[in-house]
């Protein structure tokens, strides 16, 4: 006798993306099958309609019931018609319905994309209820599938067993381990809250993240476009989480209360990991190790943190300040105050020198003309930056894999450290001498500011040499720099070497995707004034789309992220030389140019083999190899005729 009933439903409807329903049922079914204690029955309803599903649950009295299919970004299940076609169930009628067999159905299990409004109205009468906080790919929904009920067969808990099945998913080496999510029907609120707050996070397609005004985390550009480390290293990050960024000023000292309050959901800037906040507020883990630098009065002579041992200096009031100050200045006398304080004191006299994190000092310097930055990099202290959120375990799970995944991207990080980060090693003087003998192109300067501007000018004219003058808001800034009278003066490489930095990331795309099987060996990425706008990877057999090849992913992504159907201004680097598919839809893009690393030759020694299609482009319509016919052309000249006298059209 059978203790435990499975009613296992699925729907691919036409118009939808093909589902390989069948391979997730026949994995979970021999797991069921495999399994010693042998007390689960499982039962399938193919190309479910609507009525299937109450007539099914009154019929088989399941104890969970679990649904493959696809979900609506509106609240939907997207199940059949008579006819195949797509017919969508409300996420508040499914509510309805297992509010009616709560007492018999225990777990349900919502294997769709977008079902967080299905997993909340169905969770007020369920006990327990995972479904998909955004898209999954049919590989990560399966590996779940057969890993949650591997474990729960063999007698873990449904909570236990949701974990092994996000563990599975990770196993195989997918990036989709937070997608799933898991509510509880319990008595304890807290716990409840906790799972409400991370479904209303997932749910978000556009999260409000806070920056700290501190450079080079955050700061405003030419035209007022946001600029820095912490901006670039979010939005990535919301990419990750498959979520746009919506960007909003905040001061460091109510960043709790913005927090707590939902005005923002994540922020980012200078927070050091600690119990400063109480337990209302987490940390992600640490992306960026604090760098220290020394300011001194202009009008003294130090220089080296050796300079001011022994001497009175002035340190922000946290503990990892403290405690770097000691361990390097053991002779001097340590004061900490609060911010921005201990700047004024140090223009009074008051103390001799100051230690701070480099971000903050930058910042804060603007305010004090007669006050210096001496050493950019003195040493790291042994905490670092962290992504600050309100205290939820299972977003910051999400936030730290979706972290991991950035720090990953090594070409990305170096990019963005390169950018605003990387400050000249004390050691590295050589650097100079080495660059004198170079011909100047271009000079990058770290920001919109007429003395530094005037700084390059004078750096280039000592050198009888001319270039024009670039902010770094605009351009990559490349490595190496050099630095004149304490001030960075960035030396591009050439456009060469910048295309060769964009291409290894799309050969990095190309790699990851491979590693992932989402499709063929090929990446791209679409850069505009600098910045990355859109990238992707070959994902043509992981979603069972023929036209999703990387340059078109990228292009899609480009042109979403844009608001946008034309890449104006754009270059496209690919991993390959694209397709003829590719090429029509870049003509149709517009971009300014397009960079490739390997050749068709080179794909077609692989497998891919394009040169049948430009034969098939040569050839008269009769001679092709897939029959072309015509038919009802002067009834479809009607739209065309319709088209051409439609007054609001947006022609392209």
């Amino acid at each position: 006798m059978f203790n435990t009933k499975i009613l296992f439903f699925t729907s691919n409807p036409a118009g939808h993306i093909s589902i390989n329903y069948g391979k997730e049922y026949r994995e979970v079914k021999e797991g069921i099958s495999a399994s010693e204690k042998n007390d689960y029955s499982i039962e399938v309803m193919l190309a479910t309609k609507p009525i299937d599903i109450q007539k099914a649950i009154l019929d088989f009295k399941p104890n969970i019931v679990h649904f493959s299919g696809h979900g609506e970004e509106g609240g939907g299940l997207v199940l059949e018609d008579e006819l195949g076609n797509p017919k969508s169930i409300s996420a508040r009628a499914l509510g309805q319905l297992f509010d009616l067999v709560s007492e018999q159905v225990n777990c349900v299990v919502l294997n769709s994309c977008y079902s967080t409004d299905q997993i909340l109205h169905i969770g007020k009468y369920v006990d327990h209820v995972i479904g998909m906080g955004d898209e999954i790919s049919d590989e990560a929904s399966i590996k779940f599938s057969v890993g949650f009920y591997d474990a729960l067969v063999k007698g873990n808990t449904v909570e236990d067993s949701f974990k092994f099945g996000k563990t599975a998913i990770a196993i195989y080496g997918l990036e989709e381990e937070s997608v799933p999510i898991l509510f509880n029907k319990e008595s304890d609120s807290n716990s409840s809250r906790y799972d409400s707050a991370q479904i209303e996070f997932s749910k978000k397609r556009i999260i409000t993240i806070g920056f700290t005004y501190d450079s080079p985390m955050f700061y405003y550009g030419e035209n007022d476009k946001i600029m820095g480390f912490g901006y670039e290293l979010a939005r990535k990050l919301a990419q990750e989480l498959k979520k746009s960024v919506k960007p909003k000023v905040i001061n460091y000292s109510n960043v709790q209360d913005k927090l707590l309050s939902g005005e923002i959901d994540l922020a980012v800037g200078g927070f050091i990991p600690g119990d400063k906040y109480g337990n209302k507020l987490d940390f992600s883990k640490e992306y960026l190790k604090a760098n220290f630098c020394l300011v001194v009065r202009k009008s003294s002579n130090y220089k080296t943190i050796e300079d001011v041992n022994g001497l009175s200096v002035g340190v922000y009031n946290e503990p990892y300040v403290k405690e770097w100050c000691e361990k390097y200045l053991p002779k001097s006398k340590i004061t900490a105050y609060s911010y921005p304080n201990w700047f004024e004191c140090l223009e009074k006299g008051e103390i001799d020198a100051i230690v701070n994190d480099y971000p903050y000092a930058s910042i804060s310097l603007k305010n004090h003309q007669d006050l210096k930055i001496t050493n950019y990099h003195l040493s790291y202290s042994d905490v670092g930056y962290a992504i600050c959120l309100p205290k939820d375990k299972k977003v910051t799970e999400a936030v730290n894999s979706a972290l991991d995944r950035v720090l990953g991207d090594r070409y990305f990080m170096r990019y963005i450290h390169n950018k605003y980060i990387e400050f000249i090693e004390n050691d590295s003087s050589h650097l100079v001498d080495k660059f004198k003998s170079i011909e100047y192109k271009h000079v990058y300067v770290t920001k919109k500011n007429d003395n530094i501007h005037k700084l390059a000018e004078k750096f280039l004219r000592d050198r009888d040499q001319w270039a024009s003058i670039y902010n770094l808001n605009r351009h990559i800034l490349p490595n190496p720099w050099v630095m004149e009278e304490g001030l960075p003066i960035y030396i591009p490489d050439s456009q060469a070497d910048i295309d060769k930095s964009f291409m290894r990331m799309a050969i990095e795309h190309a790699r990851n995707g491979m590693n992932r099987n989402d499709g063929g060996p090929f990446g791209a990425v679409i850069v505009k004034n600098g910045e990355i706008v859109g990238s992707g990877n070959n994902m043509v057999t992981s979603i069972n789309d023929p036209t999703a090849h990387a340059e078109v992913v990228a292009i899609r992504d480009a042109c979403k992220r844009l608001g946008t159907f034309q890449l104006d201004d754009c270059v496209i680097y690919t991993s390959c030389e694209p397709c003829p598919m590719c090429i029509g839809a870049i003509y149709w893009a517009r971009p300014n140019r397009v960079v490739y690393g390997c050749d068709r030759f080179n794909a077609a020694s692989i497998g891919f083999d394009d040169d049948f299609i430009y034969k098939e482009i040569a050839k008269d319509r009769d001679a092709r190899k897939i029959p072309m016919s015509q038919i009802l052309g002067e009834e479809a000249k009607i739209v065309f005729d319709e088209w051409s006298k439609k007054m609001d059209k947006l022609e392209y």
